[in-house]
């Protein structure tokens, strides 16, 4: 009797660790799947800003038929 209570706790004690190797474990990959999403998020939010300054740069060619607004824009 006293070895099958010994055994059962054995066993409840190493299906808890499991349970919490698990949780552990997903808790990880969760933390890594939204730090994966925010590094994506500010990978295209600095795509989109270098693009903007492109189209902005190429719309910035000095013309003397310019306004001084415009100049000022472009510098």
């Amino acid at each position: 009797m006293e070895l099958s209570k010994l055994a059962d706790d054995r066993r409840k004690a190493d299906e808890a660790r499991k349970r919490e190797e698990i949780e552990r474990l997903a808790r990880e990959a969760e933390e890594d799947r939204q730090q994966e999403a925010l590094r994506k998020a500010q990978e295209k939010k600095k795509k989109e800003m270098l693009r903007q300054r492109a189209v902005l740069e190429s719309n910035c060619a000095l013309k003397p038929v310019m306004t001084d607004a415009e100049i000022a824009r472009c510098r």
